[in-house]
């Protein structure tokens, strides 16, 4: 739980700076930082790991490998970077398949890391666990120092002190002033109808976590193998599910970037309606089928962000929106726990309605967006990537 905090609370914190400095001074500088933080954290929990193989220590002695990360902005700034770096590089046409891409691939990342972690761990030891992690990482920052070129043109990159910069709270003003500024067509509106919407996901999706193995032990009897292995397939399913549906319904049938937040939205509810009235293991794999599709939704709605807000505001909008995703969990969890315990002997299930009910809501959100669209007609900034 302190872990858990840290790794919350200080990054969305050390967020609202990095969104407006990277505007000024590149997304290179935030990507490089966040890696070497992660080089130096890993370093820490090798050292801590190899000193518990001859000595017991306090298990609070693990607190300290999180430090180095979250100073450097950890999670929260690596999304921010990446998906500022994406909006910077990437053609209006291909922005919003970048994004799934990326999305894609860290999916992907993830399920290799709790498969693998086990096995590795049982053959060797967590000393060398953690340094396979560790030469991961230091192979990221390597990649990104030597690979990765700024995104930003040196025209746009401010000169001065960086360091001094970065702890101005004249950035935090900056950053709230351009997220409440009056935008022509219905911009501001969009704005925060997105990022609330993408808010609620994120609260969405940690509640679930906190109790869906107790949920799935409890309604099917499943072991831990039985869990792992349907978290496994339903990862596989959405990164299948969500590649595929951007090749043939954004690139082939050209559906709308807008259209495609819709559908996932659609799945979201599918799925949560599916699980909370499962009475069979089966639905479990037909609720995750059903809801092949939700992986497109964080993607397509940083796409619209990217594309409603200039380039010059970008940071500082996708900084504040991965500052409200990353606290929202602080409340999801307590509620879901909440709700569970109280119906765990009635209807263990029915914490899924809460989910159900919640994407329905982001769905109303985005339909508004669909409706500001088609109100606005050819001044709408979306008539350009809708075909």
């Amino acid at each position: 739980m302190a872990i858990s905090l840290l790794e919350s609370i200080i990054p969305a914190f050390v967020s609202l700076f990095i969104g407006p400095w990277s505007d000024k001074f590149g997304r290179r500088p935030i990507l490089l930082t966040v890696f070497t933080g992660y080089v130096v954290s890993s370093t820490v929990l090798i050292a801590i790991a190899e000193i518990t193989t001859f000595k017991n220590i306090s298990p609070w002695w693990y607190l300290l490998p999180s430090v180095p990360s979250i100073l450097s902005g950890g999670t929260c700034a690596l999304i921010t970077g990446i998906y500022c770096y994406i909006s910077d590089v990437a053609k209006e046409r291909k922005r919003a398949l970048r994004m799934v891409l990326n999305e894609a691939s860290l999916c992907t990342g993830m399920m290799v890391g709790n498969v693998a972690s086990g096995y590795i761990y049982a053959a060797t030891g967590s000393v060398t666990l953690f340094g396979i992690a560790g030469g991961l990482m230091m192979m990221a920052l390597f990649y990104v120092y030597f690979l990765v070129p700024e995104s930003l043109s040196p025209e746009n990159i401010h000169r001065g002190s960086r360091v001094r910069e970065f702890f101005r709270f004249s950035l935090v003003k900056d950053l709230v002033r351009t997220c409440f500024l009056p935008r022509a067509n219905y911009d501001r509106a969009i704005i925060w109808l997105t990022m609330v919407a993408l808010t609620i996901t994120i609260f969405n999706m940690e509640g679930e976590n906190t109790v869906n193995v107790l949920f799935m032990r409890e309604q099917f009897d499943w072991t831990i193998k039985d869990i792992s292995q349907f978290n496994a397939a339903r990862i596989v399913i959405q990164i299948v599910g969500s590649v595929a549906g951007m090749i043939v319904l954004r690139r082939l049938l050209k559906v709308s970037i807008i259209s495609m937040a819709l559908l996932s939205l659609a799945a979201c509810v599918l799925e949560s309606t599916v699980r909370a009235t499962a009475r069979h293991w089966w639905e479990m794999y037909l609720g995750m089928s059903l809801g092949m599709m939700r992986g497109v939704l964080g993607p397509m709605c940083r796409a619209i962000l990217s594309h409603v807000a200039p380039a010059t505001d970008v940071g500082k909008i996708f900084a504040l929106t991965t500052s409200m995703e990353m606290v929202s969990p602080l409340g999801a969890a307590p509620l879901y726990t909440a709700v569970y315990k109280a119906t765990v002997a009635t209807y263990p299930g029915a914490f899924n309605f809460i989910s159900a009910g919640a994407a329905f809501i982001c769905y109303i959100m985005m339909a508004i967006i669909f409706g500001i669209q088609k109100s606005m007609g050819s001044a709408s900034v979306y008539k350009q990537i809708g075909s």
